[in-house]
């Protein structure tokens, strides 16, 4: 199942230190940064599209999201 979400980085980012923790993994183990989210995303093959476009062409409330 596909969900449209849009996830910010740093949230991505928070969100697995956090699972890291409760995976009792240590902290020298698991450094997630900007570069370890970049190869997250390609290794599950996400990415994100941004769409713009003129005045109110663009509904910028509802990304689309491609995986």
């Amino acid at each position: 199942m596909k969900a449209n979400l849009t996830v910010s980085p740093s949230l991505a980012i928070e969100k697995a230190k956090q699972i890291a923790s409760a995976l009792s993994i240590p902290k020298d183990d698991f450094k997630a940064s900007w570069q370890w989210l970049q190869n997250f995303r390609t290794r599950k093959g996400l990415q994100e599209i941004f769409l713009h476009g003129e005045g109110g062409e663009v509904d910028k409330n509802n990304p689309v999201l491609i995986n």
